[in-house]
Parts: C-alpha cells; structure tokens; sequence
C-alpha cells in the first residue's frame, strides 16, 4: 500500500514537471537583425536614403533612412523571407 502511495505521488510529479518543462521551452523564440550600408558606384555613402523592409507572409513593413555614413539597421525581426528596397534622390530605385 505505502508502494503504490509512493509511485503515485512520482508518476504525478514528473507529469506536473514534463507539462511545466514543454511550455517553457515552446514560449522561446528567436529574432535576426538585418543591416547594412548604402553607396554609390564609386563607393561613397548615399546619406538619408529610404530603405523599407517588408515582409508580406509577416504583415510587416518598416522603414528608416540612412545614416551620415550611409548604414542602416532593421533590429529585433522575426525569421522569415523579407523584401528590401532602398531610395534616394537622384538614384534609380534598387
């Protein structure tokens, strides 16, 4: 009797553990950064130009302008397949 008392409380208590451990470890996720420098053919930086990331399966898009140096940074993004397209004034659409 004191046995099957024991192996009760066991079989209850790596359950209790097995279904805390798997909702853990499902909740993490992972993010990626993309970034990068804008410049011409001669290799000088194309200072405030528009670069826009898009994400059509994500329903994400965002945009932000280059720096004095021409670099640019799209932080903290979910995984996915993403479009990048960079504008500036005088320069052909890429």
């Amino acid at each position: 009797m004191f046995w099957k008392s024991i192996q009760r409380n066991f079989v209850g208590f790596f359950l209790l553990v097995l279904a805390f451990g798997t909702a853990v470890t499902h909740a993490q996720t992972g993010t990626t950064s993309l970034r990068g420098t804008v410049t011409d053919k001669s290799g000088g930086a194309i200072v405030g130009a528009k670069a826009v990331l898009r994400s059509s399966e994500k329903a994400l898009t965002r945009e932000i302008h280059t720096s004095n140096t021409g670099a640019h940074e799209f932080s903290a993004l979910p995984p996915g397949n993403y479009i990048l397209t960079i504008e500036a004034t005088g320069f052909r659409k890429y």
